[in-house]
Formats: structure tokens, sequence, C-alpha cells
């Protein structure tokens, strides 16, 4: 059985944007430059949300998976699991909806 993950199990973090930056060209079938959105770690599993231009348009997103190198490369992998994507991807769109949250707030005060 698959474990369900939440908002509070994730924990921010930028490994990959601190070795390549905002944006990571990949390759294989989604080839191409994408935006690196935002990161997290779940229980010693690390995902991405990236987009390219074309998804952007569509309002669309990727999740991939990877894994962290000693020597700062890493390993990358599509989300292929329905249910772990949606799973990540809804994390996602809370952290979004909590930071859209936090800025309205912020603009209140």
């Amino acid at each position: 059985m698959r474990t369900w993950y939440s908002l509070e199990d994730a924990e921010l973090v930028t490994l990959l944007r601190d070795a390549y930056g905002t944006q990571i060209e990949l390759e294989g079938a989604g080839e191409g430059i994408y935006s690196i959105l935002a990161e997290f770690a779940l229980h010693h599993q690390y995902y991405a949300i990236v987009q390219n231009a074309s998804m952007k348009k569509e309002g669309d997103i990727e999740v991939i998976r990877y894994y962290p190198s000693q020597n700062q490369e890493f390993e990358l992998e599509n989300v292929e699991d329905d249910e772990e994507w949606e799973n990540i991807s809804e994390i996602y769109d809370e952290f979004m909806y909590n930071k859209l949250a936090d800025s309205s707030k912020d603009q209140d005060e």
C-alpha cells in the first residue's frame, strides 16, 4: 500500500537550483529546457515540479523524482505512477495556495 503524503510531510529544498540555477535541461521523451518551480523532500525522496514554455501556456506541470549524489550530479526520472504524480502535484498546489495566501496577508498588513 502506498503512503499518501501531505504538505506537512514536505520539506522545501533547493538542491537542483543550487546546482543548475532556475532552469534545467531534460533529455529523453520530454526533452527541452524546463523552469524549476519547486523542490520537496519527502521522507528521503526528492521531487521537483518543472515546466517548459508550452506547458506554461497550458498551465501544466511535470513532476520529476531525483536522486542527489555527493558530486552535485543528479539522476532524474519522470514520475510515471499516476497516484504518486497526483499526490506530489497536490502538495505543490497546496504549497502555491499557501504562498499566495501568505502574500495576500502581507499586502493587507
